[in-house]
């Protein structure tokens, strides 16, 4: 009786999910160097890994997976001209951890990783079966109600180096002929319904060469493209999404172009739970606007939670409000995801017992938040809380509650530490769930690197830098409706005392489960990492203006907050 029928259309025309698929030892992606990718290859050529991960996505209100390869052609088809750059078999590698490995993918693949005990074979399989393995894939995101998105990077050429004399060299004819061939021939094997690229890390050439580069991403993907679109009943529906410069030497190129563009900005850079409203992509809009770019010209936000995979996730009113102020006249939807992290199954646990499960399964508030709010903004809150009791059925409602509350407060720690302090701004400069930036980069983040910083988020607004506090004070102009360091390790610091305290209520209740037992050992780290932010920003700031002073008081404080944080960490 209470079952009433209703009719609707979504918010967000796509909602996606980022996967950064892993393939093969051979034709690597940005998070080769990691053993939760090499356990996974085999899940990325597994139909029951791929059956139950588009599932949840229909579930979830997800229409869009995006296969995001840095190049994929080597493992899924044979290029015309060029069949022995092709792969039989899929291999991982089983040697050592490294460090090494750059952030921009461009030595990820190596000599060594082949010599005999470095890798294993995981299946055999020849070209043709894996070819015929990705579109059974494809056809089965189709099932589900899914879109898909193939997306590449640039130039990257780790399986073909050497071949036919393919480099990766804009320069080279070859090359050019190879990529536009074989990105043809894919539109035209698999029943793709987007394709994606961009410039990329391996494209770094002096600025005043740009339209060169733009030169050569029209003479390869575009012309590949119009070629796989002719006579194809595809093209009134396909996408072509390629992040480009955007001015009107750029657009000069793709005058009269018959395929339907857009593009893929990042959404708040790399760190998706920084900020609930951005406000550094206007510029995005304006552009648009200021070229008078065809309608049919939107985006598809690329979001990225590079800032939080591991830690168990839930903010219900942060993600409402971030899929309200996703603009939407110029944009399509979005899809998000990380390219830092192989979201298959879990194998970082220490507890061998928690791995190999599903990480949509550990994360599926998350998902099912980001996805329900994007098909329907303006669904109460109070269905998340209905959503949350209803999965939990049977299991005491107070310990329920206190988990769930623990979440949602713990959330709001990479509010506050992100809009405080980023570092470069990319996913590899810059990780909050444990302090650190990629190896190859700064590794270990020092309190010197508070000291004069005056890196705050894009966009916010809100607060005083480190470096821009001191100044204040030096000057005697300090604004006192902005947060300080000082405050924000006030706000941190409450966050974590009131974790812990549903943490508390949670354990004196033991009447949980297994899943939430796990929720609450995240939100009580997440609770002692904001403890820990809180004594780092205070001693950052107290040592900056020991500096500024030399006024010995300041120095002992700051000493002691880098004790206190050495605690909290430990």
């Amino acid at each position: 009786a209470q079952v009433k029928s209703s009719e609707g259309k979504p918010y967000m025309e796509y909602r996606g999910q980022r996967c950064r698929v892993v393939l093969d030892l051979r034709t690597p992606s940005y998070i080769n160097n990691s053993d939760n990718t090499w356990a996974n290859i085999e899940n990325s050529w597994s139909k029951e890994y791929w059956q139950g991960y588009f599932s949840t996505l229909a579930r979830q209100r997800y229409n869009l997976v995006n296969f995001a390869t840095v190049n994929s052609l080597a493992s899924v088809i044979k290029v015309p001209g060029f069949e022995n750059c092709a792969l039989d078999n899929v291999l991982a590698y089983t040697g050592e951890y490294d460090d090494g490995y750059y952030g921009n993918c461009t030595n990820m693949y190596q000599d060594h990783h082949m010599k005999e005990g470095n890798y294993r074979v995981v299946n055999n399989m020849t070209i043709d079966e894996k070819t015929k393995f990705w579109k059974e894939i494809i056809d089965m995101a189709h099932e589900y109600g899914l879109y898909v998105q193939w997306s590449t990077m640039n130039i990257y050429t780790f399986a073909e180096n050497g071949k036919y004399g393919i480099t990766d060299r804009r320069d080279n004819e070859t090359t050019k002929e190879y990529f536009r061939k074989g990105y043809e021939t894919l539109i035209k094997t698999f029943d793709i319904d987007m394709f994606a690229t961009g410039a990329s890390e391996n494209m770094d050439y002096p600025a005043d060469t740009y339209l060169e580069t733009e030169q050569w991403i029209r003479d390869v993907y575009g012309v590949a493209i119009e070629n796989a679109m002719k006579d194809d009943p595809r093209q009134d529906r396909f996408i072509f999404n390629y992040q480009s410069t955007l001015d009107e030497a750029t657009e000069a190129l793709w005058k009269d172009y018959p395929v339907t563009r857009g593009a893929s900005p990042r959404y708040s850079d790399t760190h998706m739970y920084a900020l609930d409203k951005p406000i550094n992509n206007e510029a995005n809009f304006e552009k648009i606007e200021a070229l008078k770019m065809p309608e049919s010209y939107k985006y598809i936000f690329n979001t990225r939670n590079e800032d939080a995979y591991h830690f168990t996730y839930g903010n219900p009113s942060f993600c409402r409000e971030f899929m309200k102020n996703l603009k939407k006249e110029r944009s399509r939807g979005f899809f998000f995801g990380s390219d830092g992290y192989y979201m298959g199954k879990e194998y970082s646990f220490k507890d061998d017992s928690l791995n190999g499960q599903y990480y949509y399964a550990r994360h599926w508030i998350n998902y099912m938040m980001m996805g329900r709010f994007a098909y329907d903004p303006t669904l109460p809150l109070e269905k998340i809380d209905e959503l949350i009791y209803d999965h939990f059925e049977g299991v005491n409602k107070g310990s329920i509650t206190a988990a769930w509350n623990a979440m949602k407060k713990a959330s709001g720690m990479l509010i506050e530490v992100q809009k405080q302090f980023t570092l470069g701004g990319t996913d590899a400069a810059w990780y909050p769930g444990n302090w650190q930036s990629h190896p190859t980069m700064f590794g270990y983040i020092d309190v010197k690197r508070l000291v004069n910083s005056d890196n705050l988020f894009p966009g916010v607004t809100d607060k005083y830098s480190f470096a821009g506090y001191a100044k204040a004070l030096k000057a005697n102009t300090v604004d006192t409706k902005l947060d300080t360091p000082f405050d924000t390790a006030a706000k941190l610091r409450a966050i974590a005392n009131e974790t812990l305290s549903y943490v508390k209520e949670y354990k004196d209740a033991n009447k949980g489960n297994v899943e939430l037992d796990n929720i609450i050992f995240d939100q009580e780290t997440v609770a002692y990492l904001a403890d820990y932010y809180a004594s780092k920003f205070e001693g950052g700031m107290n040592l900056r203006l020991f500096n500024d002073s030399e006024d010995d008081s300041y120095k002992n404080l700051a000493v002691k907050n880098q004790e206190d944080a050495l605690e909290k960490w430990k």
